[in-house]
């Protein structure tokens, strides 16, 4: 990836986790400059995965809205469909908010693991904007998702960052 280039993805990159075991993941921008609405989508494989509801109250499947970087004063959607595979996140700003930059998530999705396995979540659509509505230009990477079983020997590799 180039320097400064801004990219959509998940948070983390590449999600490892026990079947069995729900585990998060977040809807990540980064290096981004003037941002104040977004709209991503995301699919992924039913048979290896199932959103966990985050607001059971509310009708259909929610993921959890995050405010530590983009400020959803209106959000027009936070849904995830177990039947279709879908994932849609939805959210502007409103006055008096400031357009944010730099990385952040957006929202926060929950996987509980069906089986064993690894899939590739990829985000199917992404767009954002800034106050004026302009369009901002971002490079979507797909997510890489990888269940095991329980109770195998779980090795973890870090990935390594060498600074020059």
């Amino acid at each position: 990836q180039a320097q400064g280039q801004t990219l959509v993805r998940c948070n983390p990159a590449v999600v490892v986790g026990p079947v069995g075991q729900p585990i998060d993941v977040d809807i990540y921008v980064e290096n981004i400059e003037d941002l104040y609405a977004a709209d991503v989508r995301l699919s992924f494989d039913t048979s290896m995965a199932q959103i966990v509801d985050a607001d059971p109250n509310a009708s259909d499947i929610q993921i959890q809205i995050l405010d530590d970087f983009l400020s959803p004063d209106f959000v027009l959607r936070k849904n995830g469909d177990n039947v279709a595979g879908t994932i849609w996140y939805a959210a502007s700003q409103v006055n008096p908010s400031e357009a944010v930059s730099g990385s952040g998530p957006l929202a926060r999705i929950t996987l509980q693991p069906q089986k064993a396995g690894s899939f590739v979540m990829p985000i199917t659509y992404h767009e954002f904007s800034t106050r004026e509505g302009f369009q901002i230009d971002a490079t979507p990477v797909d997510c890489q998702v990888t269940f095991i079983e329980s109770n195998s020997d779980l090795l973890v590799y870090l990935p390594t960052v060498i600074m020059e």
